[in-house]
């Protein structure tokens, strides 16, 4: 029988931690092994979605009609979400930082990934909760652009598939676009409360300006919503109190990110955002 005292002294000796680096040593190689045969196993499986098409996929989905004298007649949105397209320069740089501030603060130092982030979702995947957890803005990008609805709202493990193919293709989109392109690209194709997709749409709608005429009050507004567009829809009367608290929220994280003063943040949550958005006519 073993003797815990003679166990004990011996993974504390020499020849005890010797055997105890060679186990972990196998054990992170076996890891390492693991991790690049499920990378190559699901990056195979992601042919058919090109990350070099991604920027293809995030496109203007209004059609215009204009009368000969180019004034325009009428816009057909369709029967179902819709998007106008804009580039970065037609954008509010109030609109890019509040997101970043809010949604990503690390955005211009990662790969496309958050390991904390990944470790957060897979912990709630394994305990059956909802597929969620720590997404980058790439990530969120990614998950918008290339997966049908119905596999984004897998539940448990069986989310976790389409996790670990979002992963390689966000690390396949940092390689093939730039930071700016990303966060352009995602800003384009984010949901922002009912139909309406990429914030263009979302600052013609709600505000009747274009994106890049956004105010600091706006566009902290508008940066709250793709977190859980149904809640915080402008138009979701209940849920009014919890998109200010949003908004708040918002421009406080973007004094801790210096990008605004306290006062200037202090000024704009006085303003009384919700009496200026335009009354709801899809």
């Amino acid at each position: 029988r073993l003797n815990p005292r003679h166990l004990a002294k011996f993974w504390f000796s020499m020849d005890g931690l010797k055997m105890l680096g060679k186990i972990l040593g196998v054990a992170l190689l076996l890891l390492v092994l693991a991790g690049i045969g499920t990378y190559f196993y699901f990056r195979n499986e992601l042919k058919s979605l090109q990350p070099s098409e991604l920027a293809k996929r995030v496109q203007t989905t209004v059609t215009k009609y204009y009368d000969r004298n180019g004034q325009l007649l009428w816009e057909d949105k369709g029967n179902g979400d819709y998007k106008l397209v804009v580039d970065g320069n037609q954008i509010s740089d109030y609109v890019k930082k509040a997101t970043i501030a809010v949604e990503d603060r690390d955005f211009y130092n990662h790969h496309g990934i958050s390991l904390a982030g990944i470790s957060r979702a897979f912990l709630s995947n394994s305990q059956g909760n909802a597929v969620q957890g720590g997404s980058t803005l790439t990530q969120q990008l990614v998950k918008q652009a290339f997966f049908e609805k119905s596999e984004i709202e897998k539940r448990g493990l069986d989310g976790v598939p389409r996790k670990i193919k979002e992963v390689i293709l966000s690390i396949e989109v940092e390689r093939m676009y730039n930071k700016d392109q990303i966060l352009n690209l995602y800003l384009n194709e984010a949901s922002y409360g009912g139909r309406r997709n990429g914030v263009e749409s979302a600052a013609r709608t709600y505000f009747q300006k274009p994106a890049k005429d956004l105010t600091l009050a706006e566009s902290a507004l508008l940066a709250g919503i793709p977190n859980s567009p149904g809640l915080y829809d402008p138009y979701y009367v209940p849920g009014n109190s919890a998109l200010i608290a949003r908004q708040h929220k918002v421009l406080d994280s973007m004094v801790e990110m210096n990008y605004i003063t306290k006062e200037q943040a202090n000024e704009a949550k006085q303003d009384a955002i919700l009496d200026t958005v335009r009354p709801k006519a899809e």
